[in-house]
C-alpha cells in the first residue's frame, strides 16, 4: 500500500491558514485527552464523542461538532493529519478558506449521520 507522502503546490503561495489551524486545534485536543487521568477521559469523550442514542433522542447535539475533533489514539491522529496536511491545504486555496470551513463541518457532520446510520442497521431486527 502506497501513502500520500507528497503533492503539488498550489501556485500563486496560498497559506492555508485554517487548515494549520485544524492540525493545531486536533493535536491540542488530543494532547489535552490524552494528558487527563484515565477515568476523566472517559468522562470528557463521553460528554464530547457524538453518542448516536443521545442524538436519536435530541440531546447533545452540540457533539455532531465536538466529536469532530476527538481522535481515538495516535494513529487515528496522525493518520487523520497527514491527510489534512497533504490534501487539505490545496483544496482550502481552490475552494476558498469559508467554502473550505463548510466542506469540514458537513463532512464531519455526514461521518456522524453515517456512524448513527450504521448502529441503527446493527441494531435492526432484520
Amino acid at each position: 500500500m502506497i501513502f500520500p507522502i507528497g503533492d503539488q503546490q498550489i501556485e500563486g503561495g496560498y497559506k492555508p491558514l485554517f487548515t494549520y489551524s485544524l492540525i493545531v486545534m486536533n493535536v491540542l485536543v488530543f494532547f489535552y485527552e490524552i494528558s487527563l487521568p484515565v477515568d476523566v477521559t472517559e468522562l470528557f469523550v463521553f460528554f464530547y464523542g457524538a453518542i448516536p442514542v443521545e442524538i436519536l433522542s435530541g440531546q447533545d447535539w452540540f457533539t455532531l461538532f465536538s466529536c469532530m475533533f476527538l481522535h481515538g489514539g495516535w494513529m487515528h491522529l496522525i493518520g487523520n493529519m497527514l491527510f489534512l496536511w497533504v490534501f487539505a491545504d490545496n483544496i482550502e486555496a481552490v475552494i476558498g478558506t469559508f467554502n473550505f470551513l463548510l466542506f469540514y463541518i458537513l463532512g464531519g457532520l455526514v461521518a456522524s449521520v453515517v456512524h448513527i446510520f450504521l448502529i441503527l442497521i446493527a441494531k435492526s431486527p432484520w
